[in-house]
């Protein structure tokens, strides 16, 4: 299929997998159960590979912008997340006796 140029070579190891998943699915069928479990975990492993693939420019590009952002908000998070310091009362003036508390 490939030399007659009927699928690109991208498209052929997935291709093949779900072919192999329906073979070993009518198998399931014919001789016993859990051949059918086996070849549903191999078509999804099939389908989602060839959904990674399609979408992984975008979770590559969503993660250099996560981290491009916490390197930028690094010293925000670090300020937001330290209690702020009590101020200190001020000292009383010369002459002046302290309050009493109540």
């Amino acid at each position: 299929m490939i030399r007659q140029n009927f699928l690109n070579v991208e498209a052929a190891g997935p291709t093949v997998t779900v072919i192999i998943a329906l073979s070993i699915y009518l198998a399931g069928i014919t001789f016993d159960w859990p051949l059918v479990v086996v070849s549903l975990l191999l078509g999804a492993m099939a389908v989602g590979a060839v959904f990674l693939e399609r979408v992984m420019l975008v979770v590559a590009g969503l993660a250099v912008i996560l981290a491009v952002a916490y390197l930028l908000l690094r010293p925000v998070i670090k300020n937001y997340r330290t209690p702020p310091v009590p101020e200190k009362p001020p000292v009383p003036a010369s002459g002046e006796t302290p309050a009493d508390p109540v």
